[in-house]
């Protein structure tokens, strides 16, 4: 299996959740986007450590001194990509001024939609300093988030920054970037997702928003996409496999010492 396995990712049906308030024709002067986004691969690895230590705080000559080690796997980390697309609105400029991406599970009563039964396992977001967003995430942590933008006509993408946010998509353009998104799992975490018995689906939830906005127009909007849940499609995949030490010894020997497997949050 080795220390990582990659598993491309079912794409599921993507639906777009409208927000709370009332959604009326797009306004003249209302930013906003045709948002989608999609999952197209998973990637589980382990997160390995390794400590050192002798028993000797000082020595002179002649002093014998042991040394010891542990292997331990921690934390996994969970790596998606896939792409965000965004189609500016006829009537207007738009310019990305807030974003949030969150990765979720569900047991029973799933839906595409936002409801209960989804627990957010993860969550990044970020914004401009003097935005107020419509609409926050249900978490912000445990999740990293990088993207480069496809050049494309009418669109201008930040140089600096995340390559997401302050994005200038004008009217009627359409604006794509590929991202990597990466949870970092603690070892409960990966055993929620390998139990059948907590988890059905998993999904990928994506929320952008935009300048100039219409309080009472119909923007922002939610995206959200399943993909394949990597823990359940491949036995022990948080585990790190083969593993193998090399140990060079004072004369130069190199010593290779066979560690194995290690399940997540073991060491060796």
């Amino acid at each position: 299996m080795g220390l990582r396995l990659v598993v491309a990712a079912l794409i599921g049906v993507i639906t777009a959740i409208a927000p709370t308030a009332s959604t009326p024709g797009i306004a003249t002067g209302n930013a906003g986007f045709n948002f989608h986004k999609t999952v197209d691969t998973a990637v589980v690895s382990p997160n390995l450590t390794f400590t050192f230590a002798v028993d000797h705080t000082t020595t002179i000559p002649g002093d014998q001194l042991k040394y010891s080690g542990r292997v331990g796997n921690p934390t996994d980390s969970w790596s998606l990509k896939g792409s965000f697309s965004a189609e500016s609105h006829q009537s207007t400029d738009a310019t990305v001024a807030y974003y949030w991406d969150e990765v979720q599970y569900c047991l029973t009563g799933c839906g595409n939609g936002d409801n209960k039964h989804w627990t957010t396992l993860a969550g990044f977001a970020a914004g401009q300093s003097d935005y107020v967003p419509s609409l926050l995430p249900d978490l912000a942590t445990g999740l990293t988030l990088t993207a480069v933008g496809n050049p494309a006509a009418g669109v201008t993408y930040p140089a600096t920054r995340d390559g997401i946010l302050g994005t200038l998509v004008t009217a009627g353009a359409n604006a794509s970037w590929a991202y990597q998104a990466t949870l970092t799992l603690t070892p409960a975490q990966v055993a929620i997702l390998t139990d059948l018995n907590q988890v059905q689906l998993v999904r990928n939830l994506a929320h952008f928003e935009a300048t100039p906005r219409n309080l009472s127009a119909a923007q922002p909007w939610t995206d959200n996409v399943t993909f394949t849940d990597s823990f359940q499609s491949i036995q022990h995949a948080g585990d790190a496999t083969n593993l193998v030490l090399a140990v060079t010894e004072p004369d130069g020997t190199v010593v290779n010492l066979n560690i194995g497997s290690l399940a997540p949050g073991a060491s060796a």
